[in-house]
């Protein structure tokens, strides 16, 4: 079935794009002032295509690895095509791009979208994100320990710096210690989790659609548990999860190396880490659309505070953010309209959905 709707009580992908882009605009006017339009041009003119090229590349092949880590968990407890894979991840981290909490405002899209397109039930797509975000962590604080400790050994940093690198550290190992053992080790009823969501009503403002799965919990639950139990029994797919998130760090991090050699200059690969990393934990922080402002600020510190010329590391920031995040709106956001939505609040779609299709349920 599929739902065409122009009006919903959530917010429109239209008004949260134009926001994002009105807060870019202005954060780029003030990024070109504060460095100077002659300095920036100066470095424009001699930059190196060829590696600008390559980081677009990079981020490409990054895309088809984000769609098939989520594949191969999908593919652990249900049979779906890597093509209806694909479009709902793209979809998704566009809609994560234009939600308050970066990274993670996309997940709920992608779970109603799986139902909607195949069959999926709520239980069985919450489990293989909840399983595809812990791999992607654990990927995540190894790159983090490593970084970490190169830099505090080998790099000379302000120890304001290190010791907000140790913080994130620990707050990301905390952070998948919790989500681990709530996961695995402590089954939760869904009145706990209902009474939970409604203690911290500012969840379901954010993201409207937990207002209508709060209906469905005891089902979901039951189901969600379950397909953690058998997408866990099968542990090739986890680790190959977890390679799949190193890569996908690791290729991050090579895109940022890349137009760092375009604008000519060398930036330690630790340090490049360090700056994903910090930006990675602010910018998933509920404030402002999408990270816009808290990531590319962390970025600039952390490259500026680290012997990288000031202007060059504006310039990359700027570019990296081109690449993995306006590129990915550019894609996903009409990708995400072809599949039915018209609006973040999807709960009112799955509604029709329900309704109108006793629906196979897979998985």
């Amino acid at each position: 079935m599929k739902v065409k709707s122009r009006k919903s009580g959530g917010i429109s992908k239209r008004k949260a794009l134009f926001s994002a882009i009105g807060i870019a605009i202005v954060l780029l006017i003030l990024l070109v002032v504060w460095l100077g339009p002659q300095n920036i041009l100066e470095r424009l003119e001699k930059a190196d295509l060829f590696f600008i090229g390559l980081a677009l590349v990079v981020e490409i092949i990054n895309l088809f690895i984000l769609a098939f880590r989520w594949h191969i968990f999908i593919n652990s407890v249900s049979k779906v095509d890597f093509k209806t894979t694909f479009m709902i991840t793209l979809a998704g981290s566009a809609t994560s791009n234009i939600t308050p909490s970066g990274r993670v405002g996309g997940e709920p899209l992608r779970v109603y979208l799986l139902r909607k397109l195949k069959g999926v039930r709520y239980g069985t797509g919450f489990a293989t994100i909840i399983v595809e975000r812990i791999a992607d962590m654990l990927a995540f604080l190894v790159l983090a320990f490593v970084a970490v400790v190169y830099s505090v050994f080998f790099i000379r940093l302000p120890p304001h710096v290190i010791l907000l690198m140790i913080l994130s550290l620990c707050s990301t190992a905390s952070l998948i210690i919790g989500l681990w053992y709530v996961t695995f080790r402590k089954e939760i009823k869904s009145t706990t989790i209902e009474a939970w969501l409604s203690r911290h009503e500012w969840i379901t403002k954010k993201i409207p659609v937990l207002n209508y799965y709060k209906s469905q919990l005891e089902e979901s639950v039951s189901n969600y548990y379950k397909q953690i139990s058998n997408i866990m029994q099968k542990r090739t797919w986890f680790y190959s999860g977890f390679i799949i998130s190193f890569v996908y760090w690791t290729l991050e991090i090579m895109r940022a190396y890349f137009l760092f050699l375009a604008f000519g200059e060398v930036a330690h690969l630790p340090v490049i880490a360090l700056a994903y990393i910090l930006s990675a934990i602010i910018g998933s922080l509920p404030f402002g659309i999408g990270g816009i402002g808290l990531t590319e600020g962390t970025m600039i510190i952390i490259y500026s505070t680290s012997n990288i010329n000031t202007v060059v590391a504006g310039i990359v920031t700027v570019f990296d953010r081109l690449f993995s995040y306006w590129l990915v709106i550019l894609l996903g956001l009409p990708l995400a309209g072809y599949l039915g939505i018209e609006s973040l609040e999807v709960g009112k779609y799955a509604r029709l959905h329900d309704s109108n299709s006793k629906g196979s349920k897979k998985g």
